[in-house]
């Protein structure tokens, strides 16, 4: 047996700090590590019920033509940046949360997804109480 054969492909795991190095400029306000892990949770809870999140540019910028309700998280390190850039003007024109998570890859993995997603609409949930707490979290980004 050689060092091949043993090495299976393992997953590579970077630590926050590690993923916030590698966004790009226009990636603020930037989730902390806290109010990442509450938009993860509330994306896994709109993931498992139907019709409550929107993935992906076309799809997002679809929701938000159709004046859907709720929070936006991009995905901070997206290249070229202009792929998404006009839908933080959206969200603002809109009065729509969004706020940004350092990776596309950890976003697609939450959603269960095999590819990463640059972003994400989780829409209104009524008496959720992860969705509350993460659209509070997202909230307050602007606030800083």
């Amino acid at each position: 047996m050689t060092d091949a054969d043993t090495n299976e492909e393992q997953p590579v795991v970077l630590t926050y700090e590690e993923q916030l190095a590698r966004c790009n400029s226009i990636a603020k306000p930037m989730a902390s590590k806290k109010v990442t892990k509450r938009v993860y949770k509330a994306i896994k809870g709109a993931k498992a019920k139907k019709n409550m999140l929107r993935r992906g540019i076309k799809e997002v910028t679809k929701a938000l033509k159709k004046n859907e309700k709720g929070f936006v998280v991009f995905a901070g390190d997206v290249y070229p940046i202009d792929i998404y850039a006009h839908l933080m003007i959206f969200c603002e024109e809109k009065d729509i949360p969004y706020g940004f998570t350092p990776s596309k890859a950890m976003l697609g993995n939450v959603i269960n997804a095999k590819r990463p997603a640059c972003c994400v609409l989780v829409r209104k949930q009524k008496g959720d109480d992860t969705y509350e707490k993460a659209l509070e979290g997202v909230s307050k980004l602007h606030e800083e």
